[in-house]
């Protein structure tokens, strides 16, 4: 049986380009008529339905052409092994990535039915990095967002502006099976004021914001503790232009000693 270069296009649900870029590449050598037309058997229909079923899970054309042509038993098992922890590992990846979604779209909700409180919690552990960390470290972190987020940081006894950078929840690190870097900041949980900052306009996150929530805690017998972070939330236009900021902050505290 003999077909057609656009018979096998048709069949196979794919472009006569793509089928002539196989051949190019060496993944497929149909023979040809007296004419000079190609033709294709079902030996090529094999070939190309292997090609197509290692494409799909996501091998180079290379990879495709060693599968098929020259791996051994041995490592045609290693490398569909590989490429199975990769799928397992993105697909983990994207379930975290579910997960924080989900978290900032309640944290939207919220905001948006005036339900953001004040409220004292349990802050999660975070390893955090700034802006001026080295690129390798940087890059680990970011690669991971929306999992990882920005994270303003202020050490209200030592600093006085706030300290821009990017963190990562532990757990998602954790079961990412990423390495702790000797870059990251470790900032344990701890008990803390969670409450929803918000900025618009050319108005920006100051440390004065923080001094007053911290003279109100006091007012109640609390001190706080600890360097102050957050997470961005995100951003948004109102009706009359304004941009508007919102940040979701931990305000480590404990109780004023008698």
């Amino acid at each position: 049986m003999k077909y057609r270069i656009h018979e096998i296009a048709k069949m196979l649900n794919i472009s006569s380009q793509l089928l002539r870029y196989y051949e190019q590449n060496g993944l497929i050598a149909p023979s040809r008529d007296e004419n000079g037309y190609r033709y294709y058997t079902p030996e090529d229909i094999h070939r190309l339905t292997g090609i197509l079923r290692y494409k799909n899970m996501g091998f180079s054309l290379s990879e495709c052409k060693a599968l098929m042509y020259s791996c051994s038993l041995e490592e045609t098992i290693a490398k569909q092994s590989r490429q199975y922890n990769l799928y397992a590992w993105n697909l983990l990846k994207q379930q975290c990535i579910l997960e924080t979604s989900l978290e900032r779209l309640k944290e939207w909700e919220m905001y948006r039915e005036g339900k953001c409180k004040e409220v004292f919690v349990q802050s999660p552990d975070i390893l955090r990095i700034t802006l001026n960390t080295p690129q390798k470290s940087n890059k680990e972190i970011i690669n991971l967002m929306p999992v990882s987020f920005i994270c303003p940081l202020l050490d209200l006894e030592h600093a006085e502006e706030i300290d821009w950078g990017f963190a990562i929840e532990k757990q998602y690190l954790d079961r990412l099976g990423l390495p702790v870097l000797q870059a990251y900041e470790h900032i344990s949980g701890s008990v803390s004021l969670s409450f929803v900052a918000e900025t618009m306009g050319n108005t920006y996150l100051s440390k004065e914001m923080f001094l007053q929530k911290k003279e109100e805690l006091e007012k109640h017998g609390y001190h706080v503790k600890g360097k102050i972070w957050g997470q961005t939330i995100g951003n948004y236009l109102d009706d009359k232009q304004v941009h508007h900021r919102l940040h979701r902050f931990y305000m480590p505290i404990e109780t004023i000693s008698d």
